[in-house]
């Protein structure tokens, strides 16, 4: 799972899905942390049209490069219709985040040759200060 996470992380262009207008919104803040890593990140939202002053797109079919790696912070159900809906070859990777893994995610990424992460958050990563670097020390001593 780390080399998976080191090739996601070296893109600097990830799609987030599930930014919202509440300013206050978990996933907004994972852009806003993005954003401060050197990262230019592209939102995905149906309820706004830009996050941060950045374009926001309502889906990820909308998004016109090839090869996505997302973070999809959203309902299962939400994350599986985006997965199935997408063409073979529009992404590369998925982040699951907060409890958006579907059931059935093996199967689809398979059909779709999608890498899957999951079990990390990527703050763990890209914030380490206080809780989230507790958490990466503790994933990196038990997962070894």
């Amino acid at each position: 799972m780390n080399n998976i996470i080191s090739e996601f992380l070296k893109d600097k262009s990830p799609v987030i899905v599930g930014v919202s207008s509440s300013n206050n919104a978990w996933c907004n803040e994972l852009f806003r942390v993005f954003l401060k890593n050197d990262y230019n990140p592209i939102p995905v939202s149906r309820s706004c049209q830009e996050i941060e002053g950045v374009r926001s797109f309502a889906s990820v079919n909308e998004i016109p490069q090839q090869a996505l790696n997302l973070v999809l912070s959203v309902p299962s159900k939400e994350a599986e219709k985006i997965l199935t809906s997408a063409e073979k070859g529009k992404i590369k990777s998925v982040w699951f985040v907060l409890g958006s893994k579907p059931k059935n995610i093996n199967e689809i990424a398979k059909e779709k040759e999608i890498e899957i992460i999951y079990g990390y958050c990527p703050m763990m990563f890209l914030n380490r200060k206080g809780v989230h670097k507790f958490h990466y020390l503790l994933k990196s001593w038990f997962s070894s």
